[in-house]
């Protein structure tokens, strides 16, 4: 009877330890999953940023002047002094809603319209994405 007794004790140490293994496993796969959806939601935010940015340097490099690509530039989003206040699904929105900032400056120099366009969210400094292009417009008289 005394074997019986310790065969039932090893059973009972084993199902502890499996059970142990498989929490511990359990554990680390939630982590990994959490640690994905967080990777995956960031790659979202920079895919959306890259399409914004660029669509605004493309809208002025199809410009030929710096007031065309001004004027262009008022169709694609609200701009206000260069500015323009985007909600969650990158929709114009007002500022005090607004959760991110896209942003562009135009400098003409020789013949050359220069745009400087960035995405960042709103109430932090680091950009999501920045751009520059540069655009020969000929010289203005």
């Amino acid at each position: 009877m005394k074997r019986s007794g310790r065969a039932g004790t090893l059973f009972l140490l084993e199902i502890i330890f499996t059970i142990l293994f498989f929490s511990l496993a359990a554990a680390v796969c939630v982590n990994i999953f959490a640690k994905a959806r967080e990777i995956s939601g960031d790659a979202q935010k920079l895919n959306h940023a890259v399409t914004e940015v660029s669509n605004i340097c493309e809208t002025v490099a199809a410009a030929g002047s710096r007031e065309e690509a001004e004027t262009l530039l008022a169709q694609v989003h609200d701009f206000h002094e260069g500015c323009a206040a985007l909600d969650e699904n990158y929709e114009d929105t007002e500022a005090q809603n607004a959760v991110y900032l896209l942003s562009y400056r135009l400098t003409e120099t020789d013949g050359m319209l220069t745009a400087d366009v960035s995405m960042k969210e709103n109430g932090t400094e680091d950009e999501l994405f920045s751009q520059q292009t540069t655009q020969y417009i000929g010289r203005q008289n």
